[in-house]
Order: C-alpha cells, then structure tokens, then sequence
C-alpha cells in the first residue's frame, strides 16, 4: 500500500500535521499603549498601539495595571503573557483550537504517541460539559469504572464549568503515583471517583486471531505508524488463515487524518474518504490509493463503533460503510467532524486550529451528531462483549 501522508511545511521549516483531536483572563485582543507609573509589563503588553478590527476594543494595559494596583497574590509575567494569548484563542469558542506553552505542547506530542503519566482517557466538550470521550483499554481510568459519556462536574475539588479540555487535561495529568480526585456524573448517578495516575505506554493497533478464520484488529488512536501496523496485521491474521476481519474502533479519540485514510485504504480501492471544506467552501478531496491489500470481495469485514468513537475513527467507519456497505456494530459515535493544524509559535509555543470541517464520502457532516451504527446493541455486563460477538455472528451468517 503507497504511502500517502499530508503535511505542510510553513516558512519557518516546520512541519504541520493535520489531526482529527488554561485559560488566565477571556481577552479578545492585546491593544498596546502606555505604561503606568511603577507598572512593568509583560513584553506582550509593550510597544505601540496594534490594529486589528475596528471593532474590537480591549485595554489590556489597563487591566493588568488594576491587577498590579488591587489583586491580593503575585502575578507572575510569564503567566500573564500564556494567559492573554489563551484568551485570544479560547475567544473562538472551540474547544479543539488551542494555545500550547512549549510543555504543553510536548504534553499533547506525547499523549499522540501514545506516552504520558495520567489517567489514561480522551476528554471532550458535549456542548459546555466536559466529557469522558474514551477510557484507554486497560488504563487507570477504564479500572476506576470511568465511560464514554461520563460527565466530569470537578477536578481535586475544582468545579470544571467554563473550564477548557486542555485545563482539564492538565489538571488530571501528573506524576506517577500520584492521586486524582474526580466528581462524575455516570448515567444519570453522581459520584467521587480517586484514580491513581499511571505512565501510560499504549499500542495503537493490537490484533489477535478469535477463530480459525476470523481476525480481530483493535485500533485505539491513529498515530503516525497506525496505517503500518494495520497492514502488518492484516497480513499476519491473512497468512493464519483470516479471511474475515473485524476493526474495532470502539474508544479511538481520533488522531492523524492520513492514517486513517491509508487504514481505509486497506480495503478500498482509488475511494473518497472524506472531503475537507472552509467555511462552507470545498478545499479537498482525501482517496485512498489504487492498491488495496485486501479485496473486499474476497474478505468480510465489520466494523466495531461506540460513543468513545470521535474523529479520524469516524471518518474511517463512514469510508468504509458509505463505500462498501460495511455494517458498523456497536453505538452511535461521538460526533466530531472538524480538522486542526499545528502551527509553530515563538519561544517554543504552538497553536492548534480548526482550520475546517470533513464530510463523509455521501457529503454528511457528522460534526455534533455522530454516525448510528447499522447495528445498534448495548456492551453487556459481567465483561461480556456482546457487540464483537454480533460482529462474528455477521461474517459467520
């Protein structure tokens, strides 16, 4: 299978890749000006006067001289200058268009590739509530009891209202070892939840024969290499016998658009994936390649969805059932249908922005609605799984 992974390159040398998945002070724009008597401000808050709309009228200086003049603590510059600009991007209202310090940043990086010390879940907005989108497969948050859909009303005590997903992540992450609190609310039933924070190391393919002619293929995000793995299983599972697969996107929070695009490409041949607009406008068009390592004619497949299925894994499910009929078992996705870019900033600080929104190959727009599965059954209890058990009775039928 050719490779067929999409970057941009900026004037600075930096690559950009496309993903599928703190705030101080809510200011619009850092208008800059004068300075008062005894106030030293942040290198942000210098320098002459800044134009950016006319109707955007902010006084920063300002503010940060009552904040130097009347607040009862410290502020720290530093701080002062991360938070202004995470206001600026918070002022979006999009929880996936992010400011990163440079730590942060490395967090995020981290956290892709499948490394970080926490809790070990994917967390997002459902409309202004933070949410549980998936637990990692055995990680501290699947032990602790936590689901897709859990609604996260408090952080070590802190209320999370208004509170961003990148707060939240950096509050629940921490070292190893350590404890997190967490007030939940799980199927309509409130409750304290203590986690003890992990280094978490995840895979994000792993694939395992379940019968003499069925494999089995978990994807739990896509990373850089997920499309790679994908093939090697394939072809492993193919050479023990496999003619029947099942992909198990349950819990997969999404991740590189193009490896979601070369993981469709496994199975269909020269086939819309996904097409990209810009306020409303067509800007792209994603295909998988005219060499697919296995013929859907000579393999079955199903396809395992929940309500922790966001993203890139949504945009896998729609290719496949859209283009091929492929029946998708489980529960309705989560519903993020938008596209960020990574954008280097100075000092090591990054930018994160929805920069568009996909649409399935049929030009559906998921975007806060999700995608029902063909086949809609509950888990089951007492570690049944009840829906890989629907997928195998499929391609036995």
């Amino acid at each position: 299978m050719s490779k067929n992974k999409s970057f941009k390159t900026n004037t600075c040398g930096y690559k950009k890749k496309k993903l599928l998945g703190l705030i101080f002070v809510a200011l619009v724009f850092f208008a800059l000006g004068y300075s008062s008597q005894n106030i030293t401000l942040p290198k942000v808050l210098r320098g002459s006067s800044v134009k950016v709309d006319a109707s955007i009228n902010v006084d920063v200086q300002e503010i940060y001289s009552k904040l130097r003049e009347r607040f009862d603590g410290e502020l720290n510059s530093k701080e002062v200058e991360a938070g202004i600009k995470k206001g600026l991007v918070s002022a979006t209202g999009d929880p996936y268009t992010t400011f990163f310090t440079k730590d942060e940043y490395n967090d995020f990086k981290s956290s892709l590739d499948g490394r970080f010390s926490g809790i070990g879940a994917e967390l997002g907005k459902n409309g202004e509530q933070l949410v549980i989108i998936a637990p990692l497969d055995g990680s501290p948050a699947e032990k602790a009891g936590l689901k897709p859909g859990d609604a996260i009303l408090s952080i070590d005590g802190v209320l999370t209202d208004g509170m961003g997903v990148d707060i939240a992540v950096s509050k629940i992450r921490g070292e190893e070892g350590t404890k997190v609190k967490l007030k939940i609310s799980q199927d309509g039933a409130l409750k304290e939840v203590e986690v003890i924070r992990e280094a978490i190391k995840v895979d994000s393919v792993k694939y395992e024969k379940v019968n003499n002619d069925t494999g089995y293929i978990k994807v739990s995000r896509f990373a850089e290499d997920t499309d790679d793995l994908v093939s090697k299983g394939v072809k492993e599972l193919s050479s023990q016998g496999a003619n029947k697969f099942i992909l198990d996107l349950r819990n997969n929070g999404g991740g590189y658009v193009a490896s979601a695009v070369n993981v469709a490409g496994v199975w269909l041949d020269n086939k819309v994936v996904l097409s990209e607009r810009f306020r409303g406008r067509e800007m792209a068009v994603k295909r998988t390649s005219s060499n697919p390592l296995m013929s859907l004619d000579k393999s079955k497949l199903v396809v395992l969805v929940n309500e922790g299925s966001a993203s890139a894994s949504e945009i896998l499910a729609a290719s496949l059932n859209e283009n091929a009929g492929i029946q998708l078992v489980g529960q309705k996705t989560f519903g993020k249908g938008s596209v960020q870019d990574i954008v280097p900033l100075e000092d090591g600080a990054w930018l994160k922005i929805t920069i568009a929104h996909w649409f399935t190959p049929k030009g559906k727009t998921i975007d806060k609605v999700g995608i029902d599965p063909t086949v809609k059954i509950d888990l089951g209890a007492n570690g049944e799984d009840l829906q890989k058990q629907k997928a195998i009775n499929i391609l036995n039928s």
